[in-house]
């Protein structure tokens, strides 16, 4: 049995030229089906990430097989037959993470310098905060499994739209004078962000503001008594 590394962005195989040229004659002649159909068939009855894509050629017959990363982290082998797509079996094996978290974060800093402020592991990936040497927040995503780092642009274009701190909290003790106590920047349940600011009045009563990140706009107002 011969045995074909594919690369995914290519239909054919990286390999001496008259191997390249059998695999495009036997696309062309129908006898093998393309490698995006074949991903395409294969991801709808194994949702997932393909690793790795590989072409075996046993007496004239052609057999795909991909590598899948499922989303419950599972690596599953599956053969497919070249010609007619089938399935011809497939196996599935529990895969933990491979690289430990402090190299992750190491290649995450090299690659966006400053300090790591909060980690958190959701459905496969590290979800990484970086405050980066310019003053700004980064969000970054990081797999485990092959150490690839995804930035959040999304995340960061909000925060670049954000209206800055010193202007809101300035707005608010105009309309509320007072020293303020506490003053922190929270991310909501729906992606939005709010400033908070704890505000004394000269009365010593402790006023507690919610107010739009982005719009300045006061959302909550609640009061309390004199507090120290």
């Amino acid at each position: 049995m011969k045995k074909l590394i594919i690369p995914l962005l290519f239909l054919v195989p990286c390999a001496h030229a008259d191997e390249q040229d059998a695999v495009r004659r036997a696309v062309d002649e129908g006898r093998l089906k393309p490698l995006a159909e074949i991903i395409t068939q294969v991801q709808a009855r194994h949702p997932g990430r393909v690793m790795e894509v590989e072409l075996e050629r046993d007496d004239g017959r052609f057999v795909y097989e991909l590598e899948v990363l499922s989303p419950d982290r599972r690596r599953i082998e599956i053969k497919v037959d070249g010609a007619t797509g089938e399935i011809l079996g497939n196996d599935a094996r529990s895969t933990s993470p491979q690289h430990p978290l402090p190299v992750l974060l190491r290649e995450v800093l090299r690659e966006y310098p400053g300090h790591v402020t909060d980690v958190e592991y959701e459905n496969g990936l590290y979800q990484i905060v970086i405050a980066t040497q310019d003053g700004a927040q980064l969000r970054v995503s990081v797999d485990p499994v092959d150490g690839r780092i995804h930035r959040d642009d999304a995340r960061a274009t909000r925060l670049q739209q954000l209206q800055a701190m010193p202007e809101v909290m300035d707005a608010m003790l105009q309309r509320y004078p007072g020293t303020v106590l506490e003053a922190e920047l929270e991310r909501a349940r729906d992606g939005s962000y709010r400033y908070e600011f704890n505000i004394r009045d000269a009365r010593g009563d402790v006023r507690k503001l919610e107010v739009d990140a982005a719009s300045g706009e006061l959302i909550t107002e609640v009061v309390s008594g004199n507090r120290d």
